[in-house]
């Protein structure tokens, strides 16, 4: 399994395993990507443990761009480029997590280990998940709400996952994939304009997109609501979800409490967030922290067809985030080459 439910109910991965991640779009793949989980079942090179020994601890919870999903984990990285023995460094970073998944971590996981510091990354999006839970069933896996039968779940929609093995070929899951795509084609209830379904069309979408960002391209091409102009509404449901992280200040007074807004990919192309969650964290005793700005942005930091940040672009967030925790704790010494971003795969 990837996903398991903790003893505490929180979601997490599968603790000291090897598990692959491969993403199809069309007949390409845009990634593939293997990594390691640790005692805890988080991405990570070393396993976790309370400190005793009086050391800083810093904890970055967060979704699949903490985890470093499609690139590399980069918080595991950031900890060996801080040059600060008196430092611990944890991630619980977990893919599709809301923010009711990272307030529900912080308190499963902070019992275990002790937190001075808590940075929690977020994407807009993450603010409108609900919490939900992971079911299995014939290789593939649905995201649960909590209370559904299991078999209820699955049978109302299309499941989110499917399930590769490590050694499985690329031919081999591109032929997968597929099968997969002429069986949801034949359970759409609507069929799109002939013209809307052809492969270049979508292409063409894409392309003028990255030249001339705007939302009105969306009058042409729907699609791209999907990962570059996303609207977003402050909900009742967003609202609570803002307030799930504010009531993480009031458990744990002792504990710093930092929120980083990464942009998503439409954010970059149009340079402006969707939401604005910083003045409604204002007073909070979250310390608001937008990445938009910071760190010099590009849509060639993602992926082509994936939402995810591609290598260059989980490098970048690592140097802004570093040079964030490197002012606030002061006298820190960074390896020189952290400025430099590694080539897109």
């Amino acid at each position: 399994p990837s996903f398991i439910i903790d003893d505490a109910g929180s979601v997490r991965y599968a603790a000291n395993t090897t598990i692959r991640s491969v993403a199809v779009y069309g007949g390409q793949i845009e990634y593939d990507v293997t990594s390691r989980t640790n005692n805890y079942g988080f991405y990570d090179s070393v396993d976790y443990a309370r400190s005793h020994d009086d050391k800083k601890t810093i904890a970055f919870v967060g979704d699949s761009f903490t985890a470093g999903e499609a690139g590399f984990p980069w918080v595991s990285e950031l900890r060996e480029r801080l040059h600060r023995p008196d430092i611990e460094v944890y991630d619980l970073g977990v893919s599709g997590a809301s923010t009711r998944h990272m307030e529900k971590l912080v308190d499963t996981v902070y019992g275990d280990l002790g937190f001075d510091e808590v940075n929690i990354m977020v994407i807009a999006n993450d603010f409108y998940r609900p919490f939900w839970i992971p079911a299995q069933k014939n290789g593939a896996m649905w995201f649960c709400r909590p209370g559904v039968d299991p078999p209820d779940c699955t049978a109302e929609r299309r499941p989110l996952l499917h399930e590769v093995t490590l050694e499985e070929s690329q031919e081999a899951i591109l032929k997968r994939a597929a099968d997969i795509y002429d069986t949801n084609r034949g359970m759409k209830s609507s069929i799109d304009s002939f013209w809307k379904r052809l492969n270049l069309y979508t292409v063409a979408c894409d392309a003028y997109s990255r030249i001339h960002p705007d939302r009105r391209n969306l009058d042409f091409c729907p699609h791209l609501a999907r990962h570059y102009y996303k609207s977003y509404v402050k909900t009742a449901y967003y609202h609570q979800s803002v307030e799930s992280l504010m009531a993480l200040t009031r458990r744990y007074p002792a504990v710093k409490f930092r929120v980083f807004h990464i942009p998503e990919k439409g954010e970059v192309a149009l340079n402006r967030y969707g939401l604005d969650v910083g003045t409604d964290l204002r007073n909070s005793g979250l310390e608001y922290v937008p990445l938009l700005p910071r760190c010099d942005w590009n849509i060639s930091d993602f992926h082509k067809h994936d939402y995810h940040p591609n290598r260059k672009g989980y490098t970048k967030l690592l140097r802004c985030v570093a040079d964030v925790v490197n002012n606030s704790l002061g006298s820190v010494s960074l390896e020189p080459h952290i400025a430099a971003t590694a080539p897109t795969p």
